[in-house]
């Protein structure tokens, strides 16, 4: 599986941008609970803090205002059962448009991400011994990488065989020297005696370096099951779904993946990628505004930055 640092340079922005006919604000809801639309959500349009236009939205998810004067307009967004949403949208010429993006989050969420993170009997076993072995592992990988890092992994692998955590790391230096038996070994460990979502990905990335994406695929579904709430299982689902081509179905993948919670902003580099190959342009341009709102430092957001500018300052 390709790494997933895309550099959007001349790939992106050397596409003729269409022209935009008028101050618009476009956007789309969806619901996190299965990623699909609203049955009905009631969006208000604001201006210097009064109420333009209230009205119910219907089951498409969209909404759309047309020909609004220049100017600074919030979006606020109220559904039954759902956390508050708002947004602004800064219309800075007559030609602009800006596209809004909404992801509601159910009101139990803060209670399922709180149970997710449970740590196990497993966990609450492992020796002192092997935990320091672990943690002198952590630092060498830092420093020199798996060759200083390995042995201490093994370590504390011998002192408790169902360290998920050191079997993970180990699993990836076996990965890394080529020893295919041994990191699926680790990885299926750590997934086994593991709560958290790493190594599922970790496999799965694995097995699609071997050209085994079906069992890719069927390894993160059934993370998924485990994980409903973890968006970055979709993302790497979506990643090996863009590898090979199958579009759509990475495309839907990538908004669930945007719609739970999710540690990654790449995911919207990924749609993206995708919205550029259909030539989707202002869905191109929401996802890049939608990186930089999660992740707005760095070299990538920099470079964001400059090309949604860029952007901007055509006619």
């Amino acid at each position: 599986m390709r790494s997933m640092r895309f550099i959007f340079v001349a790939l992106i922005f050397a596409t003729t941008m269409p022209a935009v006919f008028a101050a618009d604000i476009e956007g789309f809801i969806r619901s996190s609970t299965g990623g699909g639309s609203l049955l009905s959500a009631t969006v208000q349009l604001r201006r210097d803090n009064f109420i333009i236009d209230e009205h119910l939205m219907g089951g498409n998810g969209r909404f759309e205002y047309r020909n609004l004067n220049i100017g600074s307009y919030t979006i606020r967004i109220h559904a039954e059962g759902f956390v508050d949403q708002e947004a602004t949208a800064i219309l800075s010429r007559n030609n602009s448009k800006e596209i809004l993006q909404f992801e509601l989050q159910p009101l139990r969420r803060a209670a399922s991400k709180a149970s997710s993170s449970a740590v196990s009997v497993f966990e609450l076993q492992v020796p002192e011994s092997a935990r320091h072995s672990y943690e002198q592992g952590l630092k060498a990988l830092e420093k020199e990488g798996c060759r200083k890092a390995a042995p201490f992994f093994e370590k504390a692998i011998a002192a408790y065989r169902e360290f998920a955590a050191a079997q993970n790391e180990m699993g990836k230096c076996h990965a890394e020297a080529s020893r295919a038996g041994p990191a699926e070994e680790s990885f299926r460990i750590a997934i086994q005696y593991g709560t958290t979502i790493f190594p599922y990905i970790n496999l799965a990335d694995f097995y699609a370096n071997q050209n085994r994406a079906e069992e890719a695929d069927a390894l993160l579904f059934e993370g998924i099951s485990k994980y409903p709430d973890e968006g970055d299982l979709r993302f790497a689902l979506a990643k090996g779904l863009f590898d090979r081509g199958r579009l759509k179905e990475a495309e839907a993948a990538a908004l669930e993946a945007h719609a739970r919670f999710h540690r990654s902003a790449d995911v919207h580099l990924l749609l993206a990628k995708i919205y550029l190959a259909a030539q989707n342009f202002p869905a191109l341009v929401a996802q890049l505004k939608l990186y930089l709102a999660e992740k707005p430092k760095g070299p990538m957001a920099d470079r964001v930055r400059q090309n949604l500018a860029e952007i901007e300052e055509k006619p």
